[in-house]
């Protein structure tokens, strides 16, 4: 259970660089919007491993129907007989309390929104650990969207874990994922002795993504 988020990452997410050191008004702020959204958000996850095997169309999951594209996904997976997919949101709470907040205030939304993508980074990250624990040893998560692994995936994975009954996750005719603040990831099981990078180091975005932790 998540009992507090990060502020660091929280003035990440609203574009601060590293090491900026806000000051006691915008604290304040972070921290009264991070309590209420904790206390309003409803956040679930739901996961499912599968065997893999490397086709001439894709990444098949066996016993499915289902081909994961790309040469990205490919590449995370490489090393992998198996992988988990998971799906995770904050539910329609938190994207309410976003679009309240729009009506009032811009900086207020801001804040509110930067605090609920913390947050459910926060429970992806809880929820890979409890995969981890689960299947052993694995890399990072990946998403569609990611490279060119196509994110009119969202909704074969979606259907796979039948997200909507469990958690209430969907995606609209866009393929966006609805709660926005949502999140689907394919996390490839490999030997421990497997280097893992930090995703944003395989990113093909890396440099042009405001929210990277990559280093040049």
């Amino acid at each position: 259970m998540i009992k507090g988020l990060d502020e660091n990452e929280i003035l990440r997410y609203m574009g601060y660089p590293s090491g900026y050191k806000p000051d006691n008004n915008l604290r304040k702020s972070v921290k009264e919007k991070s309590e209420i959204l904790l206390k309003t958000a409803t956040p679930k996850s739901v996961y499912s491993g599968f065997d893999i095997e490397c086709t001439e169309n894709g990444i098949a999951l066996i016993g499915s129907d289902i081909i994961l594209l790309g040469n990205s996904i490919k590449e995370h997976l490489k090393f992998s007989k198996k992988c988990v997919i998971m799906a995770a949101t904050l539910g329609v709470e938190a994207d309410k309390l976003i679009r309240k907040a729009q009506i009032s205030s811009v900086s207020d939304a801001l804040i509110f929104d930067a605090c609920a993508t913390a947050y459910i980074e926060a429970v992806c990250d809880e929820t890979e650990i409890e995969i981890k624990e689960k299947f052993g040893s694995g890399n990072f998560r990946f998403s569609p969207g990611y490279g060119d692994f196509p994110i009119a995936l969202q909704k074969n994975i979606l259907a796979l874990l039948s997200a909507e009954k469990k958690i209430g996750l969907c995606a609209n005719s866009s393929d966006m994922l609805t709660p926005s603040k949502s999140v689907t990831a394919v996390i490839g099981i490999v030997n421990e002795c497997v280097m893992r990078t930090n995703k944003c180091e395989l990113c093909p975005n890396k440099e042009r993504c405001a929210f990277s932790r990559y280093e040049k």
